[in-house]
């Protein structure tokens, strides 16, 4: 944990079908004193630029939550698995 005892959670999630959820996990998160990081969500972004940036997003967070819903989510450009999986194989990667 950060040293203002701040907890830093990273929420994985595919987009479109999961805007309450995340949206409710957000707000209480924030609410509690939490710091959100990661993409907060953005598919828009390149592969390569998203890709440099969010594993060391990962590998800093205190607690990364998966909310799973009925879609596989977003392959960008020659990917070959979705943002979400990307997020998650770097959360199993870090431990």
């Amino acid at each position: 944990m950060n040293t203002q005892n701040q907890l830093k959670i990273f929420i994985n999630s595919t987009h479109s079908d999961l805007l309450e959820e995340r949206d409710l996990l957000s707000k209480t998160a924030l609410g509690t004193g939490c710091e959100l990081v990661g993409n907060n969500f953005d598919e828009s972004g390149s592969p390569d630029e998203w890709s440099k940036e969010s594993p060391d997003q990962i590998r800093n967070c205190d607690l990364f939550v998966v909310l799973l819903g009925n879609r596989y989510g977003e392959v960008p450009g020659k990917a070959d698995i979705s943002w979400a999986e990307f997020e998650f194989d770097h959360a199993l990667e870090y431990g």
